[in-house]
């Protein structure tokens, strides 16, 4: 009974307030919060910096709905423990709570994703035009590579010093990548936390079930 008090005791409260509850065990020599968790991982603190708006509410819902799992072990706790059916119900009661929150949080990163996909798109435009740009140089630099002797050495170098328009496209299409790149790791996180959220709305989408069922 212990841990099924002290697992009731740390939901409501990041059902409440995540935000707290995660900068609580996101330092490094945090004392107990509510419940005795594991602190966060590096991973974890970097996402909780990269995304300071998501974080809370992905944080939430991975505790909560996964409190699901410990349904059935529950149950059989309750027909030998009447006092465990309460926790039972209180727990159904603070996931389907959840509910609109989940559908609303997978709305608004799926609009982030959409609006990064369009960036994403735009900077491959740019990237394609600047590469057309650079072909007669970088075949020129392949040719002369190919042709080089003692008495006539190649260093890029050299190239560069008497070909400043090279110089120039090939630092914007560096830039313009490296944008690309940034862009599109942050779409994989989104998806990465849309493939979550979806995980704990079937979880939700069950309970509902159980629920009108009952």
């Amino acid at each position: 009974m212990r841990e099924v008090n002290e697992m009731m005791l740390g939901l409501e409260a990041i059902a409440i307030n995540p935000e707290d509850f995660i900068e609580c065990i996101g330092s490094r020599n945090a004392e107990p919060c509510v419940i005795n968790v594991r602190p966060m991982f590096d991973n974890e603190r970097i996402r909780m910096q990269s995304y300071p708006e998501e974080t809370p509410i992905l944080f939430k819902v991975e505790k909560i709905t996964g409190a699901l799992d410990f349904l059935n072990s529950l149950a059989a706790i309750a027909k030998e423990v009447s006092s465990v059916q309460p926790h039972i119900d209180r727990l159904l009661e603070i996931n389907m709570a959840l509910y609109p929150e989940v559908q609303d949080a997978i709305a608004k990163i799926n609009k982030r994703v959409n609006e990064q996909t369009l960036i994403k798109t735009n900077l491959e435009t740019q990237i394609s035009a600047i590469s057309e740009k650079l072909a007669p140089f970088e075949e020129e630099i392949s040719r002369l590579r190919a042709e080089v002797t003692q008495k006539h050495p190649f260093t890029l170098d050299n190239y560069e010093s008497t070909h400043t328009e090279y110089v120039k496209l090939k630092k914007q299409r560096d830039d313009l990548q490296s944008k690309f790149y940034e862009i599109n790791s942050r779409i994989n996180d989104f998806n990465s936390f849309l493939n979550t959220l979806n995980r704990s709305l079937s979880k939700l989408n069950e309970v509902k079930r159980i629920k009108e069922a009952a």
